[in-house]
């Protein structure tokens, strides 16, 4: 869940960035690869609309939605019939996050958040890419396939349903 959580927070400030993104859409393959050199490949679809609205569906290889409203986490597991809900640390900057950002070339930006460097990769003014290290040590790296930024997201796309019957668990 941190890998996506560190994923959204770029994504997030990049929205107050010189990028001028208010809104993206995109699929996306995740792939992480750990220090023996093996990788496991996430493939699903990212909805994200400024200042705090986002949408993860992992379709491969084990469906899952994440959904992230303001400082908290919505994480529905069909296959374990579970709702998982946290907060997200109430203390993030992302006026912070911005400041840390540097240019490194038109198309490459790096960013730093708790300790970890995050490259941003740009293809005519649009997000493409986002790699860093998790505090695990696995290298993620984020590929958005067909991204479309800065146009009508309905809220609606953000409301989240599941049956009333499954666990929900609350994590500190």
């Amino acid at each position: 869940m941190k890998k996506v959580f560190y994923a959204f927070v770029l994504t997030c400030s990049l929205t107050y960035a010189k990028l001028q993104i208010t809104t993206f859409h995109a699929n996306f393959i995740q792939t992480v690869t750990n220090d023996q050199n093996k990788t496991l490949h996430y493939k699903g679809e990212l909805f994200f609309k400024a200042p705090n609205l986002a949408k993860w569906i992992y379709r491969s290889p084990m469906p899952k939605e994440i959904y992230i409203k303001n400082h908290q986490v919505i994480i529905i597991d069909k296959a374990l019939e579970q709702v998982f809900v946290k907060r997200l640390d109430p203390n993030f900057d992302f006026q912070k996050l911005l400041k840390s950002a540097k240019k490194i070339t038109p198309k490459h930006y790096q960013a730093k958040y708790n300790d970890k460097l995050f490259d941003i990769f740009l293809k005519d003014g649009i997000l493409r890419q986002i790699f860093y290290v998790d505090k695990l040590g696995n290298k993620v790296k984020i590929d958005f396939l067909h991204p479309k930024q800065n146009l009508s997201i309905d809220k609606q796309v953000f409301q989240f349903r599941f049956n009333p019957s499954w666990d929900v668990i609350y994590e500190q």
